[in-house]
């Protein structure tokens, strides 16, 4: 507002924020499971706020001082002050057990979506169309 910095240095500023983040990926890549076009926008976004990537590597400790990490460069330490785990999903299908063993046996029960799997909205969508069909005979 007062113009006490130049437009590049508050664009930097506004973009990058006041922390330093590192996303550490077991994997080969960082977002092999979106789309095309969502992953490109999102890796952009990540190049343009400054976030490092690790791929390919592996928590190994979280502590007081940082996370410990390693790959196939050796093993480090990532200073920080916060750490955040997003480490996927798991299937939970414990309430299909339970109601498949207290029902009639003339009830029809189906297993579908991320409870027989973790996938994408739209594999969840698409089983529960093709049982949904099935079951009215289509």
């Amino acid at each position: 507002l007062n113009r006490a910095e130049n437009p590049e240095t508050l664009q930097q500023l506004m973009l990058q924020g006041r922390k330093q983040i590192t996303l550490v990926e077991m994997a080969s890549g960082v977002g092999r499971d979106i789309g095309s076009s969502t992953r490109w926008s999102m890796l952009a976004e990540l190049k343009m706020r400054n976030v490092k990537i690790l791929t390919e590597t592996t928590v190994q400790e979280i502590r007081p001082d940082g996370v410990w990490v390693k790959n196939a460069g050796g093993e480090q330490l990532i200073p920080c002050d916060t750490a955040v785990l997003a480490i996927g999903s798991a299937s939970n299908n414990g309430l299909y057990a339970q109601l498949q063993e207290r029902l009639p046996a003339h009830v029809s029960l189906h297993l579908l979506g991320d409870a027989v799997k973790p996938a994408k909205i739209l594999d969840a969508v698409h089983s529960a169309h093709k049982k949904a069909l099935e079951l009215i005979g289509s």
